[in-house]
């Protein structure tokens, strides 16, 4: 697979027509060097799992941020990425996810015009919500850019940092 550099801090530094050698320092350091046939295995292993158990898979791509490998879960059929961030979410975009779960709360203008302009371009992106203010805030913005944002109602427990605590809070929000 021909790495196409996207931009990204992690990319390498030139376009590429060859393969990359780490020991020949074609790579930006630090660097995580994986075993192709070992992700290749795991990519395979994970989505006839999670075809076995009727799921839908949207591995969580936070812990890489490599769009490379994004691409190849796509491609062994994920459907599609989730991430922490609007900004990767957008990265996540670039490497041809179409479905994305922003696994935390869409907070802020500056996330939330990042977030739209994904959206402007095809992509579906869902977001979770625990709260009337934050659902409102969400609706205010997403309504005047004339887009529609799926959003998820996210469940906590007591005690914990985010989430509808109760049947009933999810309920009513």
């Amino acid at each position: 697979m021909k790495y196409q550099n996207s931009g990204h801090k992690a990319a390498a530094t030139q376009q590429l027509n060859r393969q990359l050698n780490l020991l020949q320092q074609d790579i930006c350091l630090p660097a995580a060097v994986l075993k192709q046939s070992a992700v290749e295995h795991n990519l395979q292993w994970m989505q006839r799992f999670a075809n076995s158990c009727g799921v839908s898979l949207a591995p969580h791509g936070k812990t890489s941020m490599t769009p490379w490998l994004f691409q190849q879960q796509l491609a062994s059929g994920a459907w599609g990425i989730t991430v922490a961030t609007a900004y990767q979410a957008q990265v996540a975009a670039q490497a041809g996810a179409q479905q994305i779960i922003l696994a935390n709360q869409l907070i802020g203008r500056a996330n939330m015009a990042l977030v739209a302009a994904v959206v402007g371009r095809g992509c579906n992106i869902y977001v979770c919500v625990d709260s009337h203010a934050n659902a409102s805030a969400l609706s205010a913005f997403f309504a005047a850019e004339k887009l529609t944002l799926p959003v998820l109602i996210e469940l906590g427990v007591p005690g914990g940092r985010c989430g509808c605590r109760t049947n009933q809070q999810a309920t009513e929000l």
